[in-house]
């Protein structure tokens, strides 16, 4: 993975739901090189149009039921400078929406984060639920690495009998 480190390196994740996606992301963060979450839930017309939007340069995703690298041919842009995630709106008002994240407001949250939790988070776990491409998740792992907690993700955030029961 490393092999690929560059600036403004984009990835695109389409994996399932499980520690590999997981370690992508986070993988990505160390390495400095934004990421793209994408649902397996979605169109590939709506996955095709967001990989071209976002500019990645690599896609992980499954080929032949094992995980791959494609590469991807994209023109750059300026604007994906210092990156650290894309995310796209749910489209509940039309076509989803690019939102680029820093890394500059991704450390302002965890900054953020810590400052207002740090006397009143005890947890020691954090069960994901919610859909990998959404923001939510992001907020999520902010809180699970400041405090270190365990991590759990549902295998499909709509099964409630799963996430009863973890």
């Amino acid at each position: 993975f490393k092999k690929y480190k560059k600036k403004n390196l984009g990835v695109g994740i389409l994996l399932n739901r499980d520690v590999n996606y997981l370690s992508v992301i986070l993988t990505c963060l160390k390495l400095k090189i934004y990421y793209v979450p994408f649902s397996r839930k979605s169109s590939k017309i709506n996955i095709n149009r967001q990989i071209k939007e976002s500019k990645v340069d690599l896609l992980i995703t499954y080929k032949n039921n094992k995980i791959s690298f494609l590469k991807k041919k994209n023109l750059k842009s300026s604007r994906f400078n210092e990156l650290a995630y894309i995310i796209f709106t749910s489209g509940s008002t039309g076509e989803k929406k690019a939102v680029p994240i820093t890394y500059t407001n991704y450390s302002c949250y965890f900054k953020n984060i810590k400052n207002n939790f740090q006397k009143s988070f005890k947890s020691k776990s954090l069960i994901i639920n919610g859909e990998i491409s959404f923001d939510i998740v992001n907020a999520d792992l902010v809180f699970a690495l400041l405090f270190n907690c365990e991590i759990y993700i549902t295998s499909d955030s709509n099964n409630l009998y799963e996430l009863y029961h973890m």
